[in-house]
Formats: structure tokens, sequence, C-alpha cells
């Protein structure tokens, strides 16, 4: 209660200004208020007109989803000149297919994303989504070196991080 308290006088103070909803959705996702995070992240999305900032305020709100529908709707409001949102819808688009019932869809969107972070800077969070799509492509390929691939990733993603809640989760 009181750290929410020194939320509302801040953002009082600064008149709720984008950079600063931004900032608080960010730390709010990583205690784990998603809601608050998604109501401050579309706050700020709806009232910036600056490309950037839409853009950063779209992939903050994709990462506290409601379900997959909704990560894909606002990845898809992301940067489409961003490879690393391009490789995470991807992965999206390849559980979604998955949850319909198309196998081979489902890999091949798996695939393409994991190749995809192949071509991104190693960081953790890169590592763990990686970890995460190899292990969605093992449920639907079934062979073993994709479970064990993506086990590695997010081992070394925890290594590089190993505070992260969200990596912990």
């Amino acid at each position: 209660q009181e750290g929410r308290k020194l939320f509302d006088e801040l953002l009082a103070t600064r008149q709720r200004s984008v950079t600063l909803l931004l900032s608080l959705s960010q730390t709010l996702r990583l205690v784990g208020e998603f809601q608050q995070a998604r109501d401050l992240t579309e706050e700020a999305y709806g009232k910036t007109t600056d490309p950037k900032q839409k853009f950063l305020a779209a992939s903050l709100r994709a990462h506290v989803q409601k379900d997959l529908d909704d990560e894909i709707a606002w990845l898809e409001k992301c940067n489409p000149e961003d490879h690393f949102t391009q490789v995470e819808l991807n992965n999206s688009r390849g559980q979604r297919v998955l949850q319909k019932g198309d196998r081979a869809g489902a890999m091949a969107y798996f695939r393409k994303a994991i190749a995809g972070y192949d071509g991104l800077p190693r960081s953790s969070a890169t590592l763990n989504n990686q970890g995460l799509a190899c292990l969605n492509l093992y449920e639907v390929s079934g062979d073993l070196n994709d479970h064990t691939r993506g086990l590695k990733f997010l081992e070394d993603a925890i290594a590089l991080d190993p505070g992260n809640s969200i990596l912990l989760h």
C-alpha cells in the first residue's frame, strides 16, 4: 500500500508522463503486478504520439499479456523492423497454431523463431525465450535433442542473471 501511494504521488508530480508510466510498468512486471503493469502500459500507449515510445509501450504490453491472442495482438503493434519482436511473434504464432491442432505449422513457426534467436545478441532474455521455443518444438517434434537444447538455453539464461524473477518463474 505504501509503495502504491508513492507511485501515485510520483505519477501525479510528473503529470503521468509516458516515460514514467513505462518505467513503472516495467517495475510492476518484475514484481508480478501484471494487471497494474498492463494498465500503465496501455495508458502510455494511448497517450504518446512518438512512434518509438508507441513501439516500446506495445512491446512492454505484449509481455504482460492476458492470453496468447492478446500477446500476438500487442506484438503486431510493435515495430515491424525489430528482429526480436518478429522472432517472438513467430514463437507466439507457433503456440497459437499448435492450440488449433496444426502441428506442422507450429513446428515451422518454432523453428523459425529458434533460428531467429540465433541472430540476436546473447542475453538472459533471448536465451530464456530461445529455450522456451525449443521446448515448444519438442512438444510437437518429440525429438529429445530439442528438449535438451531448450534446457541448456534456460540454464544459460539463469546463469547470466540468477536473480531475475521472470527467469526463475
